[in-house]
């Protein structure tokens, strides 16, 4: 939908009764409760079903605000690991599972034939003992997988521990044991008897959940478009950096760049063009900034900031003035701007060492009328520390 199609039309027109219903209870429980609400629902979209998580946060009296994230990747990973555990379960239920037995006072063990298999052996073609199991479990996971054992031997506890085994043709698997010690009447150990699960699928769900969450924390704070740190990882980070210099009285610079002329820019040769030219000017900052401290983050629309670690005014005007040159080589074409014919980007730095005394909002640079000034002479513009104050 457009804006047009749903600024002051009831949810009834664009929503179905369900999703309606859904949204007015949240809407009245955030209301009333004043705490965010949040739920998932599907939606289906050109053919394809959707995942989304909704959140409801109450704003001012009698108004709330909504936010969506798409969250089909997870549920498909999560789908993906109850499925696998459907599978286990059944397998356990229907199939074969590798039994053993090992003898703790001679080393020789019993093993199923279905556990020769799930080892990658044809039965009976190897001695059935530890010497040949710990042949085939992987190097990085023996030394936890024997102290799991000793430690349920000496414990007189259950064992349970996953671990991967090689197959004979390289194969890794992943795989479940489970077990417990046989002991005399003197409670000495003689024996441990147990079972054990190819566990593989279960496993490489776990992962892919694992690395998809991951990827959404990462998402989380990188600007999509550019794939620099998006605002909100900017303010986390200064929010520690800045107590830290002040501490420590270190110098500080932050720098605010924003690129001349950019709604003309877009109006003549379209958002797509607009796009590839934001993702220019943002490899260009962070190729200047390159530091491991230094943190290039999008501000919003076509507006950057730069925080620069331990640096002073002189180098903060150092820097910018090379990201000038940097942006000034690329050539990119700006025929509808009125002061160059190809992208520039104006640059204000504030810098200094933070005071000793704490201030009871984090300072910002007074960015916009040196902005303004830097719009006009075409060079970086240095001020000072502001803070501000509700």
């Amino acid at each position: 939908f457009t804006d047009a199609d749903i600024v002051g039309q009831p949810l009834s027109d664009f929503e179905t009764p369900e999703r309606t219903q859904r949204k007015m209870e949240a809407i009245q429980a955030a209301l009333a409760t004043g705490k965010v609400q949040v739920y998932e629902q599907s939606v289906q979209i050109q053919g394809e079903v959707r995942y989304e998580e909704v959140r409801c946060a109450p704003m001012v009296p009698d108004r709330v605000l909504f936010m969506y994230r798409d969250i089909t990747d997870r549920k498909a990973a999560e789908l993906a690991l109850q499925a696998s555990e459907e599978r286990r379960r059944l397998a356990l239920e229907l199939t074969q599972t590798g039994s053993w037995e090992f003898d703790l006072i001679t080393g020789e063990a019993n093993w199923s034939d279905s556990h020769y298999r799930l080892m990658g052996l044809t039965p009976g073609s190897v001695p059935s003992n530890y010497l040949t199991w710990r042949d085939y479990v992987h190097p990085e996971d023996l030394e936890r997988t024997e102290t799991a054992f000793k430690t349920a031997i000496d414990n007189h506890c259950p064992l349970e521990v996953e671990y991967r085994v090689i197959h004979p043709d390289g194969t890794e698997r992943w795989m479940l044991t489970k077990g417990r010690g046989i002991y005399d009447p003197d409670g000495n150990p003689k024996k441990m008897t147990g079972v054990m699960f190819d566990i593989s699928d279960r496993k490489a769900a776990e992962f892919e959940r694992q690395r998809l969450h991951a990827q959404l924390k990462i998402q989380a704070t990188i600007d999509s478009l550019t794939q620099v740190a998006n605002r909100r990882q900017f303010e986390t980070v200064f929010a520690q950096v800045w107590p830290q210099h002040r501490r420590q009285r270190q110098p500080l610079a932050l720098m605010m760049v924003d690129i001349d002329h950019f709604k003309a820019y877009n109006d003549h040769y379209g958002h797509l063009a607009g796009d590839d030219c934001l993702k220019q000017v943002a490899k260009v900052l962070s190729d200047c900034a390159h530091r491991a401290s230094d943190l290039v983050a999008r501000y919003g629309g076509e507006e950057f900031i730069i925080l620069l670690p331990n640096t002073e005014a002189s180098g903060a005007l150092t820097l910018a003035e090379l990201m000038q040159t940097e942006i000034a080589a690329l050539h990119i074409s700006h025929v509808a701007s009125p002061t160059q014919p190809y992208v520039t980007f104006s640059i204000c730095i504030a810098a200094n060492t933070p005071p000793t005394h704490p201030s009871p909002d984090a300072p910002i640079p007074a960015a916009d009328p040196d902005l303004y000034s830097a719009h006009k002479t075409r060079r970086p513009t240095c001020t000072h520390w502001i803070y501000q104050n509700d």
